[in-house]
């Protein structure tokens, strides 16, 4: 079987904490959070996001963290410059496959760079090349003219954005949201789809950022006082961040694109009115109206039309890239395991005496929730710690449902675990079982653990639907912790020894259910009954005392529908999960 499993990130967003949540269009708004601004305006703070990853499935190490890996992808080899009278300029390796229409305002790129798409501003579609023709507006009345347009992964479709947020879907494009209901401070000025294209970005020209579907909001512009409008956004490879673009050609970065240069301190003859990445997101281009190109980063300079007199201005830039290289993901053969029969015991948590901080013993009062969260892959309980305070074991017992419908194909798969760190870092120790496809066309469940950045273990217990599990995580001295599970009803035990440096990234501690990632996507959570039930908590955290830390419930939201809700029982010191 086929398969490469990668575990994605937490996608979470806090309730309250400077997120506004409209229910309506699930628009997420955030007025600041930039990460790097070169051109003037007031500097703001960063919004890390928040990470982890907990899975490994079989014997074979895993990627973490990453949504879509590029493959090392290569630079671009050329690109388009495209003007509104719908002429094309063709740099580098790119050539001329033909014109748009008069009146062009934006343009897209196939996958391979042999096509091409334009539109105009009356929603008037135009393919060359290898791009096809799946629909537009004519005959359409528009409310506001069309600003922007994004294409599907696949090629097979794309949306269309009006300057009022209105998004129109053509071919396999779905439609996730839209603000063409919403009154707007300003206009929208263009958009860019998620790399699987299950979503996309609306961007404002004060830098205010829409987000639907899994496109996930990393931060925006919309609270800051820019010198000039914002004009454009380009996402990076894996889609895990963004750049936004002011007509003076300020950068303004978010999420994991990163700062490579503007014009923001520059006399420009013309204005800004683009940009495009490269296809490995380690560079960009900026492009004027008269044509002018400023490359940065790995971006290579092909030319421009910055000396020569134009019909119409430029209006958009679209980059030519080679294919990806194709990649066959490994055959993940899942070990065979000869569980040993021991007697059936009851684990107790160990007992931990640190020089300073709190014990909580299992079964002790649980700390009340004072924060609520949504994530796209998490559902439970987390503890989380304020500097410099962190913890040094955690323990709890949770049941697996007896009935789950994950899937063979992986296409609904669940996970349950304990762990330290992750909420508020990348690094995380954590152990858990989970459902998933066998390897055989079948599905099973599996034990691991985890030391993130390392890959997962798989581990020798022998767990089945229906059963009971107990997992203990201990620091016993220095980077030396201990590792034990033990699962009563089939009457497998397991315990190990392993090194791991926290380096302060243990200050969270979680009991969670989560939907894993398969093939680079996120899976659905799978269907399960009855819930699940997180019992006989402990912890030892070295604050001096629970003031220090914040509880917080997480609900599993995924677009748009609520898959799993968590209940905090701090009367019978439990933590329930239910699929909704």
């Amino acid at each position: 079987m086929n398969v490469t499993l990668v575990f994605r990130k937490i996608f979470r967003a806090l309730i309250p904490k400077s997120f506004l949540v409209s229910s309506l269009t699930s628009l997420i708004f955030l007025a600041f959070s930039m990460s790097y601004v070169a051109t003037s305006p007031a500097s703001a703070s960063l919004l890390s996001p928040k990470s982890n990853s907990p899975l490994h499935y079989g014997n074979t190490p895993l990627t973490h963290g990453d949504y879509r890996p590029t493959f090392g992808l290569s630079s671009s080899t050329g690109y388009r410059l495209i003007a509104a009278d719908g002429g094309v300029f063709d740099f580098g390796a790119s050539s001329f496959l033909g014109k748009g229409g008069q009146g062009t305002v934006a343009a897209s790129v196939n996958g391979d760079g042999s096509g091409y798409w334009t539109v105009t501003g009356s929603g008037i579609v135009t393919a060359q090349g290898s791009a096809k023709f799946y629909g537009d507006l004519t005959n359409t009345q528009l409310s506001k003219p069309i600003v922007g347009m994004a294409v599907t992964p696949d090629n097979a479709g794309y949306w269309l954005v009006a300057a009022d947020g209105g998004v129109f879907s053509f071919g396999d494009a779905q439609f996730y949201g839209s603000t063409g209901g919403m009154s707007l401070n300003k206009p929208i000025v263009g958009m860019s789809s998620t790399p699987d294209g299950k979503g996309y970005w609306l961007v404002a020209s004060d830098g205010g950022i829409f987000s639907f579907g899994d496109a996930q909001f990393f931060g925006s512009a919309g609270g800051i006082n820019l010198n000039q409008p914002i004009v454009g956004m380009a996402k990076t490879s894996d889609g895990n961040g963004y750049w936004l673009v002011a007509s003076d050609g300020g950068i303004f970065s978010y999420g994991d694109a990163q700062f490579y240069g503007s014009t923001g301190g520059m006399s420009l003859n013309k204005p800004i009115v683009g940009m495009s990445s490269t296809p490995d997101g380690k560079g960009y281009w900026l492009v004027a109206s008269d044509g002018g190109i400023f490359s940065y980063g790995d971006a290579q300079f092909f030319g421009s039309t910055g000396s020569i007199q134009l019909a119409a201005p430029i209006v958009a830039i679209i980059d030519f890239a080679p294919p990806p290289p194709t990649v066959i993901p490994p055959t993940i053969v899942p070990p065979t395991v000869t569980p040993q029969p021991v007697t059936p015991t009851t684990v107790a948590p160990p007992t931990v005496t640190p020089t300073t901080g709190t014990t909580t013993s299992a079964g002790q009062s649980l700390i009340p929730v004072t924060s609520i969260s949504k994530s796209q892959n998490w559902a439970g309980y987390v503890l989380a710690n304020n500097a410099p305070y962190g913890f040094t074991a955690i323990s709890g017992t949770f049941n697996i449902p007896s009935s789950i419908a994950c899937t063979s194909s992986g296409s609904a798969m669940m996970a349950e675990w304990v762990g330290l760190g992750g909420w508020d870092t990348s690094s995380i120790i954590q152990a858990g079982v989970n459902c998933g496809p066998d390897g055989a066309g079948g599905i099973s469940e599996s034990a691991w653990y985890e030391l993130f950045p390392d890959a997962s273990v798989t581990v020798p217990l022998n767990v089945n639907f229906g059963d009971s599990v107990t997992v203990n995580i201990t620091n016993t001295t220095g980077n030396l912790w201990t590792i034990s599970f033990n699962d009563p009803t089939s009457g497998s035990t397991y315990t190990t020894s392993v090194t791991y440096s926290a380096s302060g990234s243990n200050d969270s501690a979680e009991w969670i259910v989560e939907a894993p990632t398969l093939n680079y996507n996120l899976t659905t959570l799978a269907q399960y009954s009855p819930s699940v039930t997180f019992s006989n908590l402990s912890w030892t955290s070295t604050a001096p005392s629970t003031s220090n830390t914040t509880a917080y419930s997480i609900n599993l939201t995924a677009s748009h529908v609520n898959y799993a809700n968590t209940t905090v029982d701090t009367t019978n010191k439990q933590v329930i999960v239910s699929y909704a």
